[in-house]
């Protein structure tokens, strides 16, 4: 078991079981494994084609409490990312956590 502690800037603390996400982007309107996720902290990859208020919003909808975004792409200048969404968003209310 792999358990995971996010702490926000909003100073909340989420615990829960890793899951990956199918899609493991999230993007893509459609989350595979929504009972995996309930519950649990989601487990997605960078990229795909979706911002990452996108990914939240499809895993909170999934159950996820919270999300951990995995960045792959080594060449990325990292000062470069935000963890954003298109202008007009609607708010996610969970925890998210970039690693790169």
């Amino acid at each position: 078991m792999c358990v995971c502690v996010c702490v926000c800037v909003c100073v909340q603390v989420v615990w829960g079981e890793l899951a990956l996400s199918s899609p493991l982007d999230a993007c893509g309107g459609t989350i595979h494994n929504s009972e995996s996720l309930s519950g649990a902290i989601a487990v997605v990859l960078r990229g795909g084609g979706c911002s990452f208020v996108d990914k939240a919003l499809e895993v909170q909808s999934a159950g996820a409490l919270g999300m951990v975004v995995l960045d792959l792409h080594t060449h990325v200048n990292t000062e470069d990312i935000t963890m954003t969404g298109d202008a007009g968003m609607v708010r996610h209310d969970m925890c998210a956590l970039h690693l790169v």
